[in-house]
C-alpha cells in the first residue's frame, strides 16, 4: 500500500508499506482488496463520482493516463 504522506513524513515523500495477511479472511487487508477489486479488469473505468465500473479502460485511455501522469511527474514526451 502506498501512503502518500503522514504526520511524521515532514518532506511528504510518501512510503510503501506491506499489508500483512490476517488469520480471518474477513479482517485480512489483502483479502479485502481482492474482494473489492472489480471482476478482473486490470484498469477498471472510474466514473466522475468515484464509482468503479465493471468494464476495463480502453488501450487509448490507458496510454493517455500514463502520458498525463508522466507529465505530472516531470517526464517529457521523449521520455515516456
Amino acid at each position: 500500500m502506498r501512503l502518500r504522506r503522514s504526520k511524521t513524513d515532514q518532506e511528504a515523500l510518501g512510503t510503501v508499506k506491506a499489508l500483512p495477511y490476517g488469520r480471518d479472511p474477513v479482517t485480512c487487508p489483502p483479502c479485502a482488496y481482492v474482494r473489492w477489486r472489480p471482476g478482473g479488469a486490470l484498469f477498471p473505468t472510474v466514473h466522475k463520482n468515484g464509482v468503479i465500473g465493471g468494464r476495463a479502460m480502453s488501450g487509448d485511455a490507458i496510454a493517455e493516463m500514463i502520458q498525463r501522469r508522466a507529465g505530472q511527474a516531470g517526464y517529457g514526451p521523449a521520455q515516456t
